[in-house]
């Protein structure tokens, strides 16, 4: 779930999120009278696919449960989004963590013991695919020493009548979630590919069309400067509407093959050989070149959003107007270098030098009076985007 801005006062932050409306998972399943297995692996594939994400960015949820689950929307086919990130953390793959935190009937028996990494995520979603196919609780005991031992000894059962109906790949993709040898237990990546998505689900359906339309677009994107780049995700963060993203993420999921979140170099390839490329793999690496501004080596959804995003619509005078007032912070009607540095380059993210910024302003200061109006900042966006 997206977080567009934070304020603070001398007793609260106040944080500003995406709105979603369509509720919780929590209720979701509260209110079922039947559990099916497709349902469970529409949901959980969109999970594994953010936890994926997550992880591969070295961050871990450490309370992932059905509350902390959300729909985008009331509408039928509404995206889910993870939510409350208060108690996710770094993590290095060279130290285990220690800190006890989470709920106690999501809670992985290595976090118990204070020695974890990534993978306690995965237990919890072990227990979220369990109650997804049965309605029930793996682990639930009113005695938590007794719950302490049900959890630390991975004590649990498909002995109820709802579990024959389910598929032995159901029963095995839990298993090797609820795996308390960490060493044995499914990561994320391996989570998201395993055979019962497709069993369920079926092969995904490739839109080659969309992707192939939406590749073009990827190798047309040029950001020559840090500022063109800082003020594309700006603008992409405040002002792209929820219509428009959701044309853009069907776009992004059409060439996401893999459902991880990102876009790697190899799916790239797949794209432009498809499109009968002469050289598939220098056209994937340019594309990255251009795309990949954080240089992870693939494309995530915010790169993708700032590539493709329709540039003529993103300039229209209301949402430059917009732009500029959010950029005025004291309402004087003008911007200073201070200004400009403080909004696209916060806490001097990107190896700008601060002088830069003066040199913006000198240039595009038509009147000389060291300072931007709104139609001297419109100019400028209209000459370096």
């Amino acid at each position: 779930m997206k977080v567009y801005d934070f304020f603070q006062d001398d007793e609260c932050f106040y944080i500003v999120s995406e709105y979603c409306n369509g509720g919780e998972l929590f209720d979701k399943i509260s209110n079922m009278t039947h559990f099916s297995e497709k349902f469970a692996a529409e949901t959980m594939k969109q999970i594994f696919s953010a936890i994926s994400y997550c992880h591969h960015h070295n961050i871990v949820h450490r309370d992932l449960k059905p509350e902390n689950i959300l729909y985008d929307s009331k509408h039928s086919g509404a995206s889910l989004k993870v939510a409350d990130f208060g108690t996710s953390t770094l993590f290095s793959s060279e130290a285990f963590l220690q800190e006890r935190t989470g709920t106690i009937y999501y809670i992985a028996p290595e976090v118990l013991k204070k020695n974890y990494n990534e993978k306690c995520d995965l237990w919890s979603c072990g227990v979220i695919l369990y109650i997804l196919l049965s309605g029930q609780s793996p682990f639930d005991d009113d005695d938590d020493h007794i719950l302490f031992s049900r959890i630390l000894n991975a004590k649990y059962d498909f002995n109820g009548s709802e579990w024959k109906s389910i598929s032995p790949e159901a029963k095995r993709l839990v298993k090797k979630l609820l795996q308390p040898d960490i060493s044995k237990r499914y990561n994320a990546l391996q989570a998201l590919n395993d055979p019962w998505f497709k069993l369920v689900l079926g092969e995904p359906t490739l839109d080659e069309p969309l992707a192939i339309s939406t590749l073009n677009n990827l190798k047309k994107f040029r950001a020559n400067t840090k500022l063109q780049h800082a003020i594309w995700m700006f603008l992409v963060s405040y002002f792209v509407t929820s219509e428009e993203k959701k044309h853009l993420l069907k776009s992004f999921k059409s060439l996401d093959i893999f459902g991880d979140g990102q876009i790697s170099k190899k799916e790239l390839i797949k794209w432009c050989q498809l499109m009968k490329s002469s050289d598939p793999e220098n056209e994937a690496e340019n594309i990255l070149k251009n795309v990949d501004n954080n240089k992870s080596g693939s494309i995530n959804y915010t790169e993708f959003l700032i590539a493709t995003i329709d540039r003529e619509n993103l300039l229209k005078r209301d949402r430059l107007k917009s732009t500029f007032q959010l950029l005025d912070k004291n309402g004087d009607g003008f911007l200073t270098a201070d200004k400009l540095e403080e909004m696209f380059n916060p806490g001097k993210q990107r190896d700008i030098d601060s002088e830069f910024w003066n040199e913006i302003i000198r240039e595009f200061d038509q009147s000389g009076d060291g300072m931007l109006s709104f139609h001297e900042f419109k100019d400028m966006m209209d000459k370096i985007i």
